[in-house]
């Protein structure tokens, strides 16, 4: 169990690390996304990509772009028009914090910064990340409807990230 320990936190670092370089430390919407995206989270998905990847050297550009999917998605399901959450990982979500507007925005660019990401890796990536991000949209659009059943949304919403997540590392270990 402490080899599981040891190695989940080095990804994990790993991860907060790749996070960190791919959003620059700059005000206005790069603080909106640092926010949303740094400071907190267990970084599953991340540790995910790494672990399928063997040690493939791009592999924490895509664990990165797969963590700023996930990031996009907590954003704009907190919103008023969503689920209107106040709270995320112990803070003020995104839209309290900074703005509904600023908010949005945000989570739009973390989308578009995931595919740039998974875009600079190679052939292959932006389409796992594009049937994820499409997944995810299916699934809050069931959600909001209200009347889908667990199991779907389960599938749509968490399952398809956590299947990208493995994609991403598998095709990066080829």
């Amino acid at each position: 169990m402490a080899e599981f320990e040891s190695q989940f936190r080095s990804y994990r670092e790993l991860v907060e690390s790749a996070l960190d370089d791919a959003i620059a430390d700059e005000p206005g919407l790069n603080a909106v996304m640092r926010y949303a995206v740094l400071g907190g989270g267990k970084r599953v998905r991340g540790v995910l990509t790494l672990t399928f990847a063997n040690g493939a050297e791009a592999a924490a550009r895509l664990a990165a772009a797969i963590e700023l999917l996930h990031a996009y998605t907590l954003v704009h399901d907190d919103l008023p028009c969503m689920d209107d959450d106040d709270m995320r990982r112990g803070k003020p979500s995104a839209h309290k914090a900074f703005g509904e507007w600023q908010a949005l925005l945000a989570g739009d660019a973390l989308q578009a910064l995931a595919f740039k990401l998974a875009s600079e890796v190679g052939d292959g990536f932006t389409a796992i990340l594009a049937e994820a991000a499409t997944a995810v949209c299916a699934g809050q659009y069931m959600d909001l409807e209200g009347n889908a059943d667990l199991h779907a949304l389960t599938r749509c919403k968490t399952a398809a990230l956590f299947v990208a997540a493995c994609k991403l590392g598998a095709l990066a270990a080829d």
